[in-house]
């Protein structure tokens, strides 16, 4: 398992879900899954919604680092009652924000991420300067 793609394939398939029932839970279409799997697109904007709706370490889902799937036993997987509800789908023990919806991030355009990753950066060395860290 050399590849994002072939990390992907193997926990989907170690948790037992197709690649429609992935791109459901992780907010996803299944053409993008199947982009990811066969390596034909790489994108860190849904390692975390992917890592999360596998139940799996994203460092090991984007480097091969980390915890592999299978090393723990990890709670069965059910597809959430309502899409994109972090609160009933473990989406919260990832993503740092459960106010705010994973796929809603997903769907800024470039430009608008790169808006908002400049002002996450900013807040972030504005507290560590205030709190004399950095």
């Amino acid at each position: 398992m050399n590849t994002f793609g072939s990390r992907l394939r193997h926990a989907r398939k170690l948790r037992g879900l197709t690649q429609q029932q992935l791109a459901r839970i992780a907010g996803l279409s299944q053409s993008a899954v199947g982009n990811y799997e066969s390596d034909q697109r790489h994108s860190s904007r849904a390692l975390i919604a992917l890592a999360s709706a596998l139940n799996i370490d994203p460092r090991w889902l984007d480097s091969g680092r980390g915890t592999p799937p299978g090393s723990q036993q990890p709670p069965p997987l059910k597809e959430p009652e309502t899409p994109y509800a972090a609160e009933s789908w473990q989406a919260t023990q990832l993503w740092p924000f459960p106010s705010i919806d994973p796929a809603s991030l997903s769907a800024l355009s470039q430009a608008d991420r790169q808006i908002l990753e400049s002002l996450v950066r900013t807040f972030i060395e504005a507290c560590a300067k205030r709190h004399g860290s950095r």
